[in-house]
């Protein structure tokens, strides 16, 4: 058996998603296959935590840890969700109800090291920085193509700034 590791599986699975969003589905009418393209989902909440809550005490807990053994860990225990298999911390039970409707991005690879404003750049605009060009972020680009779900209410809302260094909000 040759197994494959995390990042294999999902580079497979992105490059999946990608060919399927590229070929028009046969005997589809081009305005079905322009409604398709959107997909299902009408609302996304983004919380971005850069600099926030540590992941091994929130979305990505790991086994509890002894301070005083000085055994590597977490401090809260894990509680199980409504997705068999999924835990989050202990802290988080409401959440821990709604697991079904959330996708938390445990890890991430990129070719940036060490600087984590660039990192921050590239999650919120899906680019890696410019020198000369200020990229509009997902949360805008989405909101130019989607536009408004009701008349007097903004398609998209960003409450703080997303990265302290570069642009794009």
């Amino acid at each position: 058996m040759n197994p494959i590791n995390r990042r294999e599986c999902l580079g497979g699975l992105a490059a999946a998603a990608a060919a399927g969003s590229i070929v028009r589905p046969l005997g589809a009418s081009e305005p079905a296959a322009a409604a398709e393209r959107f997909g299902k989902a009408e609302h996304v909440i983004s919380i971005w935590l850069g600099g926030g809550m540590g992941q091994i005490d929130t979305f990505d807990p790991k086994r509890r840890g002894d301070p005083q053994a000085k055994q590597a860990g977490a401090y809260y225990d894990a509680i199980d969700t409504a997705v068999p298999g999924v835990q989050v911390c202990e802290h988080l039970p409401e959440v821990a109800q709604l697991m079904d409707r959330v996708t938390a991005v445990r890890t991430v690879h990129h070719d940036v090291i060490d600087e984590h404003a660039a990192a921050t750049n590239r999650m919120h605009t899906g680019r890696a920085v410019s020198g000369t060009v200020v990229y509009p972020s997902l949360g805008s680009t989405v909101a130019h193509e989607r536009r408004a779900a009701i008349d007097g209410v903004p398609p998209y809302v960003l409450i703080g700034y997303p990265n302290v260094t570069r642009g794009s909000g």
